[in-house]
């Protein structure tokens, strides 16, 4: 997997006291710091101050922080620390909160988690207000992105229904097909093709259209998952990292603990197909979630990380890869990540330890191979092949192979090169 960011840090020392402080530069951090780190217990303030502070921008950094709270309550087990009779209490801090204040009322709604508040969320979309309309529209995705209501035809079915109400403006009404579109609620389509907005809206329309097109497409490629809901801020992953490389038998996945398995059908009804901005990413892609689990699509770089973790995670003896001795997952798990890779010779090279750790001589020796011929080959792939060619009682060739890595070799104390000076009696 990716290698992982480092740990943040609070901005302020105690954001409850800074929240009190006439900077609204060091207010503005307190509710970043409550973001990240805050709880249910700090919920009462910050609503209290992104109502009533003097600075717009402090009562919308309020808000997101209470939201941002609550999303990290809506699965299990976390969600089980506040009841329904608790949320319901939690609610009772909004009474009198006027949206037109602050918009981000809604999305604190919407992570509350109650589905009696998507009533007050649609209220929202029918405010003649635009900027309360368009919070009502962020409120709505954020509720119904969370895996918590994946499956749940009867949100579905009353979110579809908003395309049919006559209230709702045509921003609005864009809004809710793009709400649509993103979690795939593929029972909106009819709704939405007799949609006839003019101008933008209408693009909306039409670029959600093309959204469900883009969902259509097979899951197969690689997926991550870090662990949190879709939305949900957290600077812990209360699911732990996971990785999977599906098709269309099924997938190896990555568990938190390090260990591959294979899970056949992985791709079947229990998808649910989503396309959304992963929180820190700039924009929406391909997403999917599955028991509760988000995954977003893997770009180049994380596999390339993947790769090469799993490769230097494990210590090849080439005699017992001759002997087709491994973990036989691991031949699963290179056979399925192999045509997802570029010509870069470092990626090969990595695959070739993968398939030796699976005890796969003949794919390894190929992959290594491979190595050769591709692009900024590094000079470790020819001690690798040394050592496998070895291995085949091929001392010859396991020599030149030695010496090309020392000729090759930029530093000449890394561990290759001195394993390769061994090899050769130098």
């Amino acid at each position: 997997m990716a290698k992982k960011s480092k740990a943040l840090k609070p901005e302020t020392d105690d954001p409850v006291a800074a929240l009190s402080e006439k900077s609204i530069h060091v207010r503005c951090a307190a509710a970043r710091d409550f973001s990240q780190f805050g709880t249910t217990e700090h919920l009462a303030v910050l609503v209290t101050a992104s109502h009533s502070d003097s600075a717009p921008s402090v009562r919308l950094g309020c808000a997101a922080a209470a939201s941002d709270i609550l999303s990290r309550c809506r699965l299990p087990p976390a969600s089980e620390a506040l009841s329904s009779e608790d949320r319901r209490a939690l609610l009772e801090l909004f009474r009198g909160f006027d949206p037109a204040v602050n918009s981000g009322l809604f999305p604190i709604l919407a992570c509350l988690g109650l589905p009696e508040l998507l009533t007050r969320i649609s209220a929202g979309l029918r405010d003649p207000r635009g900027d309360v309309r368009l919070g009502g529209a962020v409120g709505l995705l954020r509720f119904v992105s969370s895996a918590a209501v994946a499956g749940d035809d009867l949100i579905e079915a009353r979110v579809v229904m908003l395309l049919s109400d006559r209230r709702l403006k045509p921003d609005a009404l864009a809004a809710v097909a793009q709400v649509c579109a993103a979690v795939n609620y593929t029972t909106a389509l009819s709704a939405l093709h007799a949609l006839d907005l003019p101008g933008t809206h209408g693009e909306a329309v039409a670029a959600a259209l093309e959204t469900f097109e883009k969902l259509t497409v097979s899951l197969s490629g690689g997926w991550y998952s870090d662990g949190r809901d879709a939305g949900e801020v957290n600077p812990n992953s209360p699911q732990g990292e996971s990785f999977s490389i599906v098709d269309e038998e099924g997938a190896v996945v990555l568990a938190p603990d390090g260990t591959w398995s294979w899970v056949e059908g992985f791709g079947g009804d229990s998808i649910r197909r989503l396309y959304i901005r992963k929180v820190g990413e700039p924009t929406a892609g391909p997403a999917f979630q599955r028991d509760q689990r988000t995954w977003y699509m893997a770009g180049t770089d994380r596999l390339k990380s993947l790769l090469e973790e799993q490769a230097a995670s494990h210590t090849i003896d080439w005699a017992a890869t001759r002997r087709g001795e491994g973990e036989s997952v691991l031949k699963i798990v290179a056979k399925k990540i192999r045509p997802l890779l570029s010509e870069a010779g470092s990626l090969w090279r990595d695959l070739a330890l993968l398939l030796a750790a699976g005890g796969d001589y003949d794919g390894a020796l190929e992959a290594l191979n491979a190595s050769l011929d591709g692009k900024r080959t590094p000079p470790d792939t020819w001690f690798h092949l040394g050592e496998a060619r070895a291995a085949a009682g091929d001392a010859a060739g396991a020599a030149e192979a030695w010496q090309t890595c020392l000729d090759k070799a930029r530093s000449k104390k890394a561990d290759y090169v001195m394993l390769s000076r061994q090899r050769l009696g130098q």
